[in-house]
């Protein structure tokens, strides 16, 4: 959901959305990626997750502070798990994004600014 909410992908997010309900994933955190709201209140390991993608997909770098806590949060075969997913749905998206897919009628919509 970070990746698609970072790469501004409606196709991956109208696909993701039910599934990370249907997984267990709060509507509370799904909006907080959804609208990038602030990651305060939520379980430590996600707000982990979603900082990190923000960062990593976002900005320039990723900070020293964002790192060391995903770090000691996952390990760095963990940290390396993670990245290496979001990288390979950034690659999805723009793939989507290239070929114009959209996502099908009645599906959960990202709105994009």
């Amino acid at each position: 959901l970070i990746t698609a909410r970072e790469t501004d992908c409606r196709f991956e997010w109208a696909a993701h959305e039910p599934e990370g309900l249907k997984q267990g994933v709060s509507q509370e955190t799904i909006d907080v990626i959804k609208y990038g709201k602030p990651t305060d209140g939520l379980p430590e390991e996600e707000a982990a997750i979603i900082d990190l993608g923000r960062e990593a997909m976002g900005s320039p770098a990723v900070t020293a502070a964002t790192y060391d806590r995903a770090f000691s949060l996952f390990g760095a075969k963990g940290l390396v798990d993670l990245l290496g997913i979001m990288g390979n749905y950034m690659a999805t998206a723009t793939l989507l994004k290239t070929f114009a897919n959209q996502p099908p009628e009645g599906a959960p919509e990202l709105p994009i600014t």
